[in-house]
């Protein structure tokens, strides 16, 4: 049997980004998740494993390669042996397999040993690209792209004449993985959605369409106050994008927040902006192809004959984005979306693959070193804090939990419509405000995908019913009116008719919010991808 693992690496600040301390206590952390687990449990932070805790300083001292040494040689020794456990009496012997890495780009060139410069000469681990080249590569037919017998030959330059090659090939030195038998650095380096997408391309994009506005006169100053004062939904509302102000977007150019914030801003510009941009403006027509792109790169499923559409997608936006702005640098970020497809056949949906949940695993290690105020030797502090917190948390594994609800109060069978009773057990009844079941929150008002394709179905939960620990969740139906690209929502409308489906049962685990009363804005692609 075979044990697929994905590695994650990430330099982590421990010590307060504003104190006196700031940058002095940075780290070296490489985790890992187990990918045969199904995706709904592996999101589980309990399942993000910690294979390294090291001092930054001591890396750049000693070389990413020493520092990664003994945990390459553990994995290269459980992928030639193995280890043999027992189940149900047998022995049964794993072995491991590291399918790919995750992190930020920076950190998969340094993996990689390709060079870390984002802003002149060779900028991308997946192809020969040059800076200079960017705007005329609008797909990756147009590119040279490195592969595993390329990247052998730019390694043997490198080594005959270091000064010359590596900036010409953009590689400094083999991978730190390499002692990993089959390894290859061109191809299982996969691109991140979080920081491409959410912290690279959505703000950035967001940022020249609301200038453009701006400077055309569409939009004015004020209308930037908006983005505060929007109500949005349930769902969205812990994520409320922070302000924007035209001296930021000027001055910096860059929109602040978080990677999930900026996600929220750009998903629902349209309705924070309801009005005013004409049908047809380039700029405005620039944030629509990303965001059919996003949508597309962001769903949970991809059929085959899926990747060609976002192809040709991906080139119409990079042509449009520089016809609109011919004068901008088109960043790296961007660029990478053209190698999107072809890392999408090698792995499926890369949201499998992504860092976010990575990302949220650094919380509990900055929690730790806050509480127990001594940085001396904080790596095997942090380490076992963390294993005995695993300990715990393994000594009784349990994937599916019970269900949890809040705002409990008993009801009456007889005021339950029919079909409520027949999918309830007998016993007493309760309603609830909200359920979590499997890790996902149900909450009454929330719209539902119940089914993807040509004509999506959606529902809004009226009611959370519950009976000897099982849920059920009453729907009202609701029609689609039409998909306005404009605004990129789907008009529905209330049926009036109820029907009844269990947590899980929905196309799309997303809960979304209705905006306006009859809006519904999605977090992916459900029309095209059935």
């Amino acid at each position: 049997m075979l044990v697929h693992i994905l590695l994650y690496s990430d330099e982590l600040g421990i010590a307060n980004p504003l104190g006196a301390a700031r940058g002095k206590h940075t780290l070296f952390v490489v985790y890992y998740s187990i990918l045969n687990i199904h995706p709904k449990y592996r999101s589980q932070l309990r399942l993000l494993h910690i294979a390294i805790i090291a001092k930054y300083p001591d890396v750049k001292k000693h070389g990413l390669p020493a520092t990664l040494r003994p945990l390459l040689q553990e994995l290269s020794e459980l992928q030639s042996n193995g280890i043999t456990i027992s189940v149900n009496g047998k022995d049964v012997c794993l072995k491991v397999s590291v399918l790919a890495c995750a992190g930020d780009n920076l950190s998969m060139n340094r993996l990689g040993g390709f060079t870390c410069s984002f802003s002149r000469g060779s900028v991308c681990r997946f192809c020969m690209a040059q800076s200079s080249q960017l705007p005329t590569l609008t797909r990756e037919g147009l590119c040279q792209v490195r592969t595993k017998e390329l990247h052998q030959s730019h390694l043997t330059a490198v080594e005959l004449n270091p000064a010359l090659y590596k900036r010409l090939y953009g590689v400094n030195a083999p991978s730190s993985m390499s002692c990993l038998g089959n390894f290859d650095p061109t191809s299982q380096l996969p691109p991140d959605i979080m920081h491409d997408l959410f912290e690279g391309a959505f703000p950035f994009v967001v940022q020249h369409t609301v200038m453009g506005l701006l400077q055309d006169g569409i939009l004015s100053e004020s209308d930037l106050d908006k983005i505060a004062t929007f109500q949005y939904g349930c769902n969205d509302r812990k994520n409320r994008p922070s302000e924007l102000t035209v001296s930021l977007l000027k001055d910096k150019g860059v929109v602040t927040g978080t990677a999930t914030q900026k996600w929220c801003l750009f998903r629902l510009l349209p309705q924070i902006f309801p009005s005013g941009v004409p049908e047809g403006n380039l700029k405005w027509e620039v944030y629509l192809l990303l965001r059919e792109v996003a949508d597309i790169i962001l769903a949970y499923e991809m059929p085959a004959d899926a990747l060609a559409y976002l192809e040709t997608k991906i080139q119409e936006f990079i042509r449009t984005f520089v016809e609109c702005y011919p004068n901008q640098r088109l960043i790296p970020k961007l660029h990478y979306l053209i190698h999107y497809p072809r890392m999408i056949s090698f792995f499926g949906p890369l949201t499998q693959v992504w860092c976010m949940r990575f990302e949220a695993k650094h919380q509990y290690l900055k929690n730790v070193a806050t509480k127990v105020k001594n940085f001396r030797n904080i790596s095997k502090t942090l380490a076992e804090r963390h294993q005995l917190l695993q300990s715990y948390e393994f000594s009784e594994l349990v994937f599916d939990e019970a269900p949890t609800m809040t705002g409990l109060k008993p009801a009456e069978r007889s005021q339950m419509p029919a079909c409520v009773l027949d999918a309830l057990p007998r016993g007493k009844v309760w309603q609830a405000k909200s359920a979590t079941v499997h890790h996902n929150t149900y909450v009454i008002g929330d719209v539902l995908v119940m089914s993807k394709g040509d004509e999506p179905k959606f529902a809004q939960i009226c009611n959370i019913v519950s009976a000897q620990n099982e849920v059920v969740l009453l729907l009202e139906k609701l029609e689609v009116v039409e998909f306005r690209r404009h605004r990129f929502a789907f008009k529905v409308a209330k049926t009036g008719e109820k029907c009844v489906a269990r947590p899980g049962d929905e196309a799309v685990h997303d809960s979304l919010d209705l905006y306006f009363g009859g809006e519904v804005v999605p977090k992916c692609e459900i029309v095209l991808l059935d």
